[in-house]
């Protein structure tokens, strides 16, 4: 389906009902199988799906507008998923 090798960013709300989620983490698995690197912020909703959607560590880079352990972190922030995004190896 995708036959281009780059960094591709995902995003999309950050309210997402769960069939947005499960969409948003086939699409991000399906680039990341084709061989693309994906490009994700930090928040609630499609953000926080992508990371949870087991794509490799390798294949994700996630732009985080926090310090460690959330510091300075606002309300839509995803601290939890981002954390052990880094914490497991993530680019961050």
């Amino acid at each position: 389906m995708f036959e281009t090798v780059g960094v591709v960013a995902v995003a999309g709300s950050r309210a997402l009902p769960v069939e947005g989620a499960a969409v948003a983490g086939s699409v991000a698995r399906q680039l990341a199988g084709a061989g693309q690197v994906l490009a994700v912020g930090c928040c609630v909703g499609a953000d926080a799906a992508v990371l949870s959607a087991g794509v490799p560590l390798s294949r994700l880079r996630v732009f985080a507008a926090f310090g460690p352990g959330g510091a300075g972190a606002g309300p839509a922030a995803a601290v939890a998923a981002v954390s052990a995004f880094a914490k497991a190896g993530g680019a961050v």
